[in-house]
């Protein structure tokens, strides 16, 4: 009666888990800290990137702008360093360091690519307190919680020291190419 389950993409569910975890995770323990410390008028700069000037009448569309946005941002850059992680194997070998480099890169891409581009058009210099304070943020609330999930959650866990599943044979490599 009951049919036997077929074999399951472990590596397409760890890929979302861990990019899911730590997208998450990133975006929450960075945004509360922010929030507290500069107020939660902060959302609305999130959002302001996307609408500019508008976004400071404020509303309870532009909060959930400005956190869908956040968002966005965070699992965007989980999905950067999961896929990374797929090409370059010292990633996972070396969470701690890759997510402190992660973390770094992070920050100086959202200061000197997103800012200036977003329709705030953010090209003051960064004072010095604020960016070692968003250094801080980048490589400690983002960089190492994406790190530590990528590394945990994805990898293939149901396989052999030959990359193929124990119980199938099929290989598990989500980024394998077919056969011609």
């Amino acid at each position: 009666m009951i049919e036997q389950a077929g074999p399951r993409p472990t590596a397409t569910r760890n890929a979302l888990l861990a990019i899911g975890v730590g997208g998450f995770i990133a975006g929450t323990i960075s945004l509360l800290p922010v929030c507290i410390q500069f107020g939660w008028q902060v959302i609305l700069s999130i959002a302001g990137g996307l609408i500019g000037d508008k976004a400071g009448q404020g509303g309870p569309a532009i909060y959930l702008l400005g956190i869908f946005l956040h968002f966005f941002i965070c699992f965007s850059v989980a999905t950067i360093y999961y896929a990374a992680s797929r090409r370059l194997l010292f990633i996972n070998q070396y969470p701690l360091l890759s997510g402190l480099y992660f973390g770094v890169t992070v920050r100086l891409v959202m200061n000197y690519i997103v800012l200036p581009l977003s329709a705030l058009h953010a090209t003051d210099p960064i004072p010095i307190k604020e960016f070692w304070w968003g250094l801080f943020e980048k490589v400690i609330l983002v960089g190492l919680p994406i790190a530590y999930s990528v590394w945990w959650f994805g990898r293939s866990t149901p396989t052999g020291a030959s990359g193929k599943s124990r119980a199938t044979g099929e290989s598990t490599d989500a980024f394998e190419k077919a056969p011609a």
